[in-house]
């Protein structure tokens, strides 16, 4: 039998991703400053005898394409037995909008289960303003 465990790690944070299609286990990434980059660490534990291989892949609803601003790496490894296997969830905007709705970072596990990650997202420009353009450094 494959014994496998997936959590989210967001700094000292660890959360339990809970298997099956359809459950609720969120990732927000909050609103994230454009082409500034916040990533969160995806951890899966093999406490089985056998290795076992593990792929993530980006879902969007109605088979739309997922936005190159998210990204899973690697998307394939093989998860040792007595070991844990991390990937790494990055989300860096390179224009102001919200990430689609529904987009979901699903985790399968090969003869084993599927663990499903719904994320979400908004990029925003800094609210930085120049009250001058030009500054004449006595150069």
């Amino acid at each position: 039998a494959i014994h496998d465990s997936v959590a989210l790690v967001d700094g000292e944070r660890q959360l339990q991703i809970a298997p099956g299609a359809g459950q609720l286990n969120p990732c927000a990434f909050g609103t994230v400053h454009v082409n500034q980059r916040q990533a969160r660490q995806l951890v899966v534990g093999n406490a089985g005898r056998f290795n076992f291989d593990v792929s993530w892949e980006l879902v969007v609803p109605g088979g739309g394409i997922p936005p190159a601003a998210v990204s899973i790496s690697p998307t394939f490894a093989v998860a040792k037995r007595g070991e844990k296997t991390t990937f790494e969830l990055a989300y860096k905007p390179v224009r102001e909008a919200p990430l689609p709705p529904g987009l979901t970072a699903v985790c399968t596990v090969t003869n084993g289960r599927r663990f499903e990650l719904n994320i979400t997202g908004e990029g925003r420009m800094p609210l930085v303003r120049f009250s001058s353009l030009e500054h004449d450094f006595g150069a």
